[in-house]
């Protein structure tokens, strides 16, 4: 009861972020650099910053093998999760618009969650150890990926192209400093790191809520949702689902040719077609940011909405399914 109150009590709230941000946008910011600047930033921040104190290292070394398990899932995450979302915006046509297929192309690019795969790898009685190493290698990789995928993309768009020096800069000061500073932490005083990882594990989701609130409200003051009416917003839905569901099929059929144990398999298919929100949403609202299309942050950011509760969802009916022994 405690986990499903814990789950889909966060589901409740992005609900409540997003209604929040489109009837209680936030007040006019003008050009002055106020609470509601930088705020989220340092929440980003301190959010990296206690990854990489519950970063388990030592536990790392454990699921090292077999390597084409860990080559298997950053190919997922990173090549083949992008190539399955173009194709299926290609059969969508017009059915999207310009904001929302952008948005399903920064949801294609970004890392596997790491709670949630390690988690429901247990759960399923997959190989734990193998779970950790690729989730914590995809989401490291991606801090260098995003930023170099996202400029392609926006070249291909014709918007905006931020320079890739400064958005590597941006990223690197957001994420990477802090992770590297947590670990730095953890190895130090591991008895304090863990007992403030231990404590605060309220404090992600509370920043993902507040960051999904700015974002709607950003875009409610901008302007940007009334370009969404309600058929967009359905077909968005639509396509949320379709690319959940081909992603998890062709996830664990391709799973099944490596050969691995039903252990491993496990753990390949929920890190290879899950995308984590905790890393998504700060990468894909610092280049956004970095690109100069605040306005359109919410647009951009539905899809990975959309998606990261459907795959909660589609995750706890794999649960209750009864399960064969190979």
């Amino acid at each position: 009861m405690q986990v499903f109150a814990q789950r889909y009590g966060f589901l409740a709230g992005l609900v409540g972020a997003v209604l929040a941000g489109i009837f209680l946008p936030l007040p006019g910011r003008g050009n002055t650099t106020s609470l509601a600047d930088w705020l989220p930033l340092t929440g980003v921040w301190l959010v990296f910053f206690r990854q990489g104190i519950s970063l388990p290292t030592r536990e790392l070394a454990a699921g090292r093998d077999p390597l084409r398990l860990h080559a298997f899932v950053l190919g997922w995450n990173f090549l083949l999760f992008p190539l399955a979302t173009a194709g299926l915006l290609l059969l969508a046509g017009a059915w999207a618009g310009p904001e929302l297929r952008m948005g399903f192309r920064l949801l294609s690019i970004m890392p596997t969650t790491i709670a949630s795969a390690i988690a429901l790898t247990t759960a399923s009685g997959g190989n734990t150890a193998n779970a950790i190493f690729s989730t914590v290698y995809s989401n490291l990789f991606a801090v260098v990926w995003v930023p170099l995928a996202s400029l392609l993309y926006l070249s291909l768009s014709g918007g905006p192209q931020p320079g890739l020096v400064e958005m590597l800069t941006k990223l690197g000061l957001l994420i990477a400093l802090p992770l590297f500073l947590g670990q730095v932490a953890r190895r130090a005083l591991p008895g304090p790191a863990n007992r403030l990882s231990a404590s605060t594990p309220w404090f992600c989701p509370m920043v993902i809520l507040l960051l999904v609130y700015e974002a709607f409200s950003e875009s409610v003051q901008s302007g940007g949702l009334a370009a969404l009416p309600f058929k967009d917003l359905a077909g968005a839905t639509t396509l949320s689902s379709a690319l959940l569901l081909l992603v998890s099929g062709l996830a664990w059929w391709s799973a099944g040719q490596l050969r691995l144990s039903r252990e491993s398999r496990i753990a390949a298919f929920y890190c290879a077609s899950q995308k984590s929100l905790a890393t998504g949403l700060p990468l894909a609202t610092t280049v956004i940011a970095a690109s100069g299309r605040a306005e359109d942050t919410a647009l951009l950011l539905l899809p990975m909405l959309l998606f990261h509760p459907m795959q909660l969802l589609l995750a706890g009916l794999l649960q209750v399914l009864p399960r064969k022994k190979n």
